[in-house]
């Protein structure tokens, strides 16, 4: 099969995913550490919307240490108490917001100012 995946192996790939963020509380986490961008409380709760995040960066070096996402997926449902040490969920936005402020960036990509910094 190489390089694509059958519609069942996304499937599969699909629920895993969705039970390791139901696990790990299935909502955006940001208001649980504090500092997000926005006032009050995250109320996303759409799996469409939730991101997988290593709580203190990390996670691309992850993804190669176990080979692939969907292994690093398969490896922390087997390791629960690990998963919960090192991972939270947090809605794409707020996970966007957390990577540029802990530069947390891909090799080559550069920070840009916010709107909010130009003024």
């Amino acid at each position: 099969m190489g390089a694509q995946r059958t519609t069942s192996g996304r499937d599969t790939v699909a629920a895993h995913r969705w039970e390791l963020v139901d696990f790990l509380g299935g909502r955006c986490a940001c208001s649980l550490n504090g500092g997000c961008w926005h006032d009050g409380p995250c109320d996303v709760d759409d799996a469409r919307c939730l991101q997988i995040d290593h709580i203190h960066g990390g996670g691309t070096q992850d993804i190669r240490d176990k080979g692939s996402s969907y292994q690093m997926i398969q490896y922390y449902m087997n390791h629960f108490a690990e998963a919960v040490e090192k991972l939270q969920v947090l809605c794409a936005n707020c996970n966007w917001v957390k990577r540029d402020r802990n530069g947390e960036h891909a090799a080559g990509m550069k920070r840009r100012a916010t709107n909010n910094e130009l003024r």
